[in-house]
């Protein structure tokens, strides 16, 4: 009776512990590896707050300290924009080819389907565009707009970044959702130099 009794104590405890094993020392294990796995992903949330943090404060020397130590190189920020992201806007070359230096991904968007590239090619640094360009990122990748990366350069009057795009075979006949093309942006914004640019760069747009 008392072996049934130890039986059945022990099958509950296994439905309770949803198959981890019956007793006090098989119970202790799960329990462990939560704490262990919470521990490695607390540390994992502060790395990558500390890695945005030094993108902020464009510090290209703990960048490269912080993803040593382990930080990931798709960390988001608080509102869900990549640190690639935010280190290509922001022109910081040094940082950029530090987080490509451990495999970030360059096809990630931010929450309006924007890529690296595209905050890259608005920043005016051509290096960004080019180095991200070298590791795969698509040139003629668009947004939720439709924007492309050179879209947004000729916005901007980035002639040095549209330049590069060019070179890679950006489309210059994209249309954003309003049906605009770069050039015909460039022009709106006041940057003939520009427009003419990409004119020159292919057949003439209808």
């Amino acid at each position: 009776m008392m072996a049934k009794i130890a039986l059945l104590g022990c099958v509950v405890g296994l439905i309770l512990l949803a198959g981890t094993g019956c007793g006090a020392l098989s119970a202790g294990q799960p329990l462990g590896q939560t704490s262990a796995v919470q521990t490695l992903r607390a540390k994992d949330a502060k790395l990558g707050e500390s890695l945005i943090k030094a993108l902020w404060e464009r510090d290209a020397e703990q960048v490269r300290s912080l993803l040593a130590k382990g930080a990931s190189p798709d960390t988001r920020d608080e509102f869900g924009y990549p640190a690639l992201h935010l280190a290509a806007g922001d022109g910081q070359i040094d940082s950029v080819v530090a987080l490509l230096e451990v495999k970030a991904d360059v096809s990630l968007r931010d929450p309006d389907q924007r890529t690296a590239l595209m905050e890259g090619a608005e920043s005016g640094v051509a290096d960004i565009v080019t180095v991200l360009i070298k590791r795969g990122a698509d040139v003629k990748a668009f947004d939720n707009l439709k924007w492309t990366a050179l879209h947004g350069a000729a916005f901007y009057g980035k002639a040095e970044t549209v330049k590069a795009l060019i070179a890679a075979h950006a489309d210059i006949t994209a249309r954003t959702d309003r049906g605009k093309t770069p050039d015909q942006l460039a022009d709106e914004m006041g940057y003939p130099d520009v427009s003419q640019i990409i004119r020159s760069a292919g057949p003439k747009i209808p």
